[in-house]
């Protein structure tokens, strides 16, 4: 987590070759909103920005 209040609000997509539980829990304790497995789904990377830059 980063310590400023600002980032708070600042969407992060992780991108990782790694498609285990394990790894979605390390993304989901560091913080970050979504994960991406390689190879990458066109489909749900644009799912996840639309959902990012709709709200």
């Amino acid at each position: 987590m980063l310590p400023m209040k600002d980032a708070e609000d600042v969407p992060i997509i992780a991108l990782t070759a790694d498609a285990t539980d394990e790894a979605r829990e390390r993304v989901r304790t560091a913080g970050m909103n979504y994960l991406v497995s390689k190879p990458i789904d066109h489909d749900k990377l644009f799912y996840y920005l639309s959902q990012e830059f709709t709200k």
